[in-house]
């Protein structure tokens, strides 16, 4: 197993934003996370973690500040238009009795599978973009996502055969907002559908950060939940827990996945992860 890890969950666009801005933080600082033995990625965490791993997430980090303020006119946000019935519609799909978390991940994949997924093409291409190709960088880099059939669940690596862009793009393919993306044979969805950060991944390393961008219940019928993979790893490692602190929760908003929203969650992240490097430090090294 692993010496140290690094685990980055899930968060849209303000958490790639905030998630880069905190590990460019801890590296000014002397803190860099980047020669972690693994990298584990959700969603969001999954753009964070390939940054990191291909040494861009400073470039990254610069390119977004000197970008300044977006107009949501220029880029729009994506919107659920109707946010209980978005959330109804997941709680119908989860009510009754399930049989086991795979059953519970399959229903909310039904819902995934009601979008039109033909333009696949161009949703990867906006992958390629952010993370610089479609080529895994060196490293042990893990990036999550779930079968909207089956919801088996997966860590794609470098040797998964996968490309990298679609599997960051099958990592990032929230349910009801974004379609499913193709890969390896099967149709998937966003890795937070098991859990938004999938910290047990890592059960066995010795030291262990994980940034989650927000709380997760302390159980869930999807998998499981970020208190209990805690609860786990401490038993065996050294284990640094980084959540958004009062500025960057103010910097994220009501809609993680505005455009506009990721200068102020960067900043936030940035001064964020300066404010944690001694905490950090003390169980990294």
């Amino acid at each position: 197993m692993p010496g140290t890890a690094l685990v980055l969950g899930g968060g849209g666009i303000a958490g790639i934003a905030w998630e880069t801005g905190v590990l460019v933080g801890l590296a000014e600082a002397g803190v860099d996370l980047a020669a972690a033995d693994v990298v584990v990625g959700t969603s969001a965490g999954s753009v964070a973690g390939c940054l990191l791993r291909s040494g861009r997430s400073a470039a990254s980090y610069a390119a977004v500040v000197a970008e300044g303020e977006q107009e949501d006119r220029e880029h729009p946000p994506v919107e659920i238009p109707d946010v209980e019935g978005f959330r109804a519609a997941m709680a119908e799909a989860l009510s009754g009795p399930i049989g086991s978390e795979q059953e519970a991940r399959a229903r909310v994949g039904a819902l995934a599978l009601q979008l039109d997924a033909s333009h696949q093409r161009e949703q990867v291409a906006v992958f390629e973009e952010l993370v610089g190709g479609d080529y895994w960088p060196e490293g042990d880099l893990r990036i999550t996502a779930v079968d909207a059939d089956t919801g088996a669940f997966r860590a794609f690596d470098r040797g998964s055969g996968a490309d990298l862009a679609t599997a960051v793009a099958a990592s990032c393919a929230v349910p009801l907002v974004y379609p499913v993306v193709e890969l390896a044979g099967r149709r998937w969805m966003d890795g937070g559908m098991r859990s938004a950060t999938n910290a047990d991944l890592v059960e066995g390393a010795e030291r262990v950060v994980v940034l989650a961008c927000n709380p997760e219940p302390p159980v869930s019928p999807l998998g499981p939940s970020l208190p209990q993979a805690l609860e786990r790893l401490r038993r065996t490692a050294r284990v640094v827990l980084i959540e958004p602190d009062a500025g960057s929760r103010a910097a994220f908003g009501t809609n993680s996945l505005a455009h506009s929203v990721r200068v102020p969650c960067a900043v936030a992240g940035h001064a964020q992860g300066l404010a944690e490097a001694e905490r950090v430090r003390a169980v990294w090294g």
